[in-house]
This record gives C-alpha cells, sequence and structure tokens, in this order.
C-alpha cells in the first residue's frame, strides 16, 4: 500500500473549493510508481468524486490513468457556495504516485509549469502587441442557467481578475450535468486570457 498524493490546486476559503490530503491506494503490482499528473475531477455535494479525466502527465500515461479511476473511488470535503451550501464542483489539480520523495517534487513542479488552454481568451489593448498574454485565474459558481452567480481570483484581485469577472457576468457559461438534462449549480476553476487585440477587420 503506498500513497497517492492528491495537492489541490485552488483551495479559497471563501468558495470552500475542495481540499483533498493524501490518500492510500494499492494500485497493485508491475505498475511504475515515478508518475504525477494533473487531472479534472467532479465532486458531488456530498464529497464524491464522480469523474477524473487526465489532462497533463510528468511520467507513464497508463499509470495515470489509473490513478484518476482509483481516485473516483474516495470523498474530500465539498465544494460550498458563499452562503455555505455544498454545491457539484469541477475542480483542476495535480496528482502524484511514487516511492521516491524528491520525485514528486520533481513532478509537481513540472506539472505546475504545464500551460492548460483557456476557458476564454479576450483581445486588449491592456496587453502590449508582442508582449505574453496576462491569465486571470479564478473559482466561480455558476447557477443552472449558466450564469455567473459569485467569482473569485485565485490570488490577490488585480485589474485583469476585476475586467474577467465582470465579463463572465455578462455572458452564459458552460453548465454541468451530472445526468444528461439535469444541469446543476455547481463551482469550478476558470481561466481567461487577456491576449494583445489583433488586426482591425477589414470594412
Amino acid at each position: 500500500m503506498f500513497s497517492l498524493l492528491v495537492a489541490a490546486s485552488i483551495t479559497l476559503p471563501a468558495l470552500g473549493m475542495p481540499l483533498v490530503q493524501s490518500l492510500a491506494i494499492d494500485m497493485g503490482s508491475g505498475r511504475s510508481l515515478n508518475t504525477g499528473a494533473k487531472v479534472s475531477i467532479m465532486v458531488d455535494p456530498k464529497g464524491g468524486i464522480l469523474d477524473c479525466r487526465v489532462l497533463a502527465v510528468a511520467g507513464d500515461e497508463d499509470t495515470a490513468d489509473r490513478m484518476c479511476k482509483l481516485l473516483t473511488r474516495r470523498k474530500i470535503r465539498p465544494a460550498t457556495d458563499p452562503q455555505g451550501n455544498t454545491l457539484h464542483s469541477m475542480l483542476q489539480t495535480t496528482i502524484s504516485f511514487t516511492d521516491a520523495p524528491h520525485l514528486r517534487q520533481r513532478f509537481m513542479g513540472a506539472l505546475k509549469a504545464v500551460s492548460l488552454p483557456a476557458d476564454i481568451q479576450l483581445q486588449t489593448s491592456a496587453v502590449a502587441p508582442g508582449s505574453p498574454e496576462r491569465r486571470a485565474e479564478l473559482t466561480v459558481v455558476i447557477g443552472e442557467q449558466g450564469r455567473l452567480l459569485a467569482c473569485e481570483p485565485e490570488g490577490p484581485p488585480d485589474p485583469f481578475s476585476e475586467a474577467a469577472c465582470a465579463y463572465l457576468a455578462d455572458i452564459k457559461l458552460p453548465k454541468l450535468e451530472p445526468q444528461p438534462g439535469v444541469p446543476v449549480r455547481h463551482a469550478r476553476s476558470f481561466t481567461v486570457a487577456f491576449v494583445p487585440e489583433g488586426p482591425a477587420l477589414p470594412d
């Protein structure tokens, strides 16, 4: 029995996103013990992990897939909205499985450097041409109809996170349907990328 380390990348107290700790899981014999992965998990209001999908891997891909499947048998503290009500959530987090602690740190470092595609990309004059994009990493609560109910930056608020929250408040956002046709209120991690304005469109 080895320890599967799950480190939540978002633990914002105001929205109560899940905080996952180390879990003891038997991976079975014949498996690589040196693997890390960035995953997306769906958590229900009781803390059950309904789904786990691998987004990026550092190490053996088959082991990462197996870690993800085993994770769905566990429970964690569910997310809560600003009023303290538990709700569904979609969380991006990192997991690692290794018998060498120094490799775990290496995996976590490599996965932290992985830049996944943003959920939304916005052009703005606030980012100079030729400059790298600016990202607003957010935790949001989305209602059953796809409307923003709460928005909180992962770090200290800044003009980009404030602009991102204001933009999300005006658009329809992705619904979450644990059962087809039954959308639920949920919390999720959300990334808005701000990029330089492109060339003007022809008249």
